[in-house]
């Protein structure tokens, strides 16, 4: 039997040409052109696929499946990063944030913080994260410009991962990934399992790439404009970063540009080193856009790390362009692989650019905020968490309480942006509503970390208390923050669903809001450590709960009675009694915060203000002097009987 399939030689391979592969005979005469005792190396049999598909393709003058190979592929690559990117934020997100606002100290720590950050994460989200921090309050701008470049050249670390040709393993990976999700039910290998089918995923997207790749090195259009990508020319420069820049705002992503660029360097598209590093500055410029999005709305400050951002990407793209030359002689020492070079460029520029930047932070910060004088955003609002407080330990608690009422003011303004929406049925505030949600949750996790280093401290009973009250009334806080995000969403649900509610109704809902407002304003008012009669407002804190409790009462049996005889849509009552529902439980934790504010530990002491505390000593075991209750001991051993004791 004679097969009409062609088998195609790859390029490279002289003297190679279709053979006969009718008999057995003429399969060895085929196999043995190669070499290798008529072996085929896995090189040579992936360059025969990708020839034969090239071939094929452009033989059916079908380009559709190579574009939409080339689509899949860039798919399947975006989906395995989006993966990985989850799971290193389910097991290290909150981590990551802690680790960034505490390495603020200094420039350098902020580069070594930034680039383990982004070589998890990848840099567009780590500088989101920065810009929520920094609206938070909890970050000032100068001390994120060490973080911003190491956040630049962290994620030059992931792509050098990406540039790995293992590509072969990636259905062991997924397989890997699926049977670890089978057999095991703990967290920690769910985590894993993300990982690895992401890890698959991201390379076999990368092979994808690469083979739907081939048939266009035949597209004379493709060919040409990229033979005009050089770096002996200024339009050719500019071609290529612009090229480069557009390509990532259209996907998003970094990693899924450069890894085409792979693509387009594994198959010999891209003649040179010189041809690729204009498109790579521009990718480096287009990767800016999360945290420009992330700025929308924000403080002068977050819009200046934003800025700073976008400055240090276009200062590499400079030193880039200047040093073209010495980086086409250069990087091929490092590598005889077209990839790797791409991948190793991409360190070493942004490397060079942080180590350019980093001794000159202070210099650069100072001209981010000349920029940035005249702007007509809001100053973020700082922390009142000074780690030199924590020696005096009733300052320290005093400023903590100062922070409590930072955050509620957060909150407030969440509840008004929201209840705004809901009444005029708009949803531009929402995304407002979200960045404040992230700076309450921020402030949060640092009130407890403060709590903690102060609870180090050799504590007095009330002191200790008060620890206490304010971890739970920092977690109240954050609830509420949590249930009026969920007033935003149920609002947006409502516009979706075209859902109405009559004026009575609605009425109802405003009446009811405009208690738990009150109630929010009592709280922040008694959020504050220089008054004396906080117990008092807690208790009127508590008066207003029971007069909502009743309005909220009344409302649920007026609504029920009233919907046998008006009828209408399943969903319509849903709704409504999802929002009285949420305002309750923004009125539950509120109480919450008025019963910590009632207890007789409640209270800051002027006269201890100025007392310092040394550390405290921490026992490990049992101390000498312990004692144990003699009764508690013989009600052990009956319970628990020596097995050597007789009965």
């Amino acid at each position: 039997m004679r097969h009409s399939l062609p088998l195609w030689a790859p390029e490279g391979a002289p003297g190679f040409q279709a053979a006969d592969t009718s008999d057995s005979k003429n399969h060895l005469a085929f196999c043995g052109r190669f070499g290798n005792n008529g072996q085929l190396t896995h090189g040579q049999i992936s360059s025969m696929c990708q020839v034969g598909a090239s071939q094929v393709l452009n033989g059916n003058d079908n380009m559709t499946l190579a574009v939409m190979g080339l689509v899949g592929g860039v798919g399947l690559f975006l989906f395995g990063m989006e993966c990985l990117v989850r799971m290193f934020k389910d097991a290290a997100g909150l981590r990551v944030r802690l680790v960034l606002a505490r390495m603020s100290d200094n420039h350098w720590k902020g580069l070594a913080a930034g680039t383990g950050a982004s070589a998890l994460l990848h840099s567009g989200p780590v500088a989101v994260i920065l810009v929520g921090l920094v609206n938070a309050g909890i970050l000032k701008f100068s001390s994120t410009i060490g973080m911003i470049a190491g956040a630049n050249f962290g994620t030059t670390l992931a792509i050098q991962v990406v540039a790995f040709d293992i590509g072969r393993y990636s259905f062991g990976l997924i397989g890997a990934g699926m049977l670890v999700r089978v057999f095991s039910k703990r967290r920690i290998w769910k985590h894993v399992t993300l990982g690895l089918v992401g890890f698959g995923l991201l390379f076999l997207g990368l092979e994808v790439m690469k083979v739907s790749m081939f048939p266009f090195r035949d597209n004379p259009w493709l060919v040409g404009m990229l033979q005009n990508l050089h770096g002996e020319s200024v339009g050719g420069i500019l071609l290529g970063i612009l090229i480069g820049t557009c390509l990532t705002l259209l996907l998003q992503s970094s990693g899924a540009a450069i890894s085409i660029l792979f693509s387009l360097a594994a198959v010999g598209m891209l003649p040179s080193l010189a041809a690729i590093i204009p498109m790579l500055l521009g990718i480096q410029i287009g990767k800016c856009a999360p945290a420009v999005l992330a700025t929308v709305g924000g403080t002068v400050d977050s819009l200046r790390v934003t800025l700073a951002h976008v400055g240090f990407n276009i200062i590499a793209c400079v030193v880039g362009v200047a040093t073209i030359h010495l980086a086409g002689w250069l990087v091929p020492l490092t590598s005889s692989s077209s990839i790797r070079q791409v991948a190793n460029y991409n360190s070493l520029i942004m490397l060079t650019t942080a180590l350019l930047l980093v001794p000159m932070a202070g210099l650069y910060a100072r001209g981010i905020v000349t920029l940035t004088r005249n702007s007509r955003r809001a100053m973020a609002s700082s922390s009142h968490l000074d780690p030199a407080l924590i020696p005096y330990p009733e300052q320290a608690i005093s400023a903590t309480v100062e922070e409590l009422r930072r955050q509620g003011e957060y909150t407030r303004e969440m509840l008004r942006l929201t209840l705004d929406s809901m009444v005029a049925l708009d949803t531009k505030n929402f995304g407002r509503v979200e960045r404040n949600e992230r700076s309450v949750d921020a402030i949060r996790h640092e009130i407890e970390r403060y709590v903690s280093l102060i609870s180090r401290r050799r504590l007095s009973p009330r002191q200790t208390l008060m620890l206490q009250h304010l971890a739970r009334m920092a977690n109240a806080l954050e609830r509420v923050g949590d249930h009026i995000e969920r007033l935003g969403t149920l609002t947006q649900e409502k516009i979706q669903r075209n859902l109405w509610f009559s004026n009575h109704d609605m009425q109802g809902l405003i009446d009811l809001s405009i208690r738990v407002r009150e109630m929010l304003d009592t709280t922040l008012d008694s959020l504050n450590p220089n008054l004396k009669n906080t117990s008092e407002m807690a208790s009127e804190i508590l008066m207003q709960r029971a007069q909502y409790k009743q309005a909220s009462k009344a409302l649920r049996e007026e609504y029920n009675h009233q919907l046998p005889e008006e009828g209408g849509e399943g969903m319509t009552p849903l709704i409504y009694m999802h929002f009285v529902t949420i305002f309750d439980k923004i009125v539950s934790h509120l109480k919450e915060v008025a019963r910590q504010e009632r207890a007789w530990s409640w209270e800051v002491k002027d006269r201890k203000l100025t007392k310092p505390e040394p550390v405290a000593k921490i026992h490990h075991g049992v101390p000498e002097d312990a004692t144990i209750d003699k009764n508690f001991e013989s009600a052990v051993r009956r319970l628990f009987p020596d097995p050597g004791t007789k009965k």
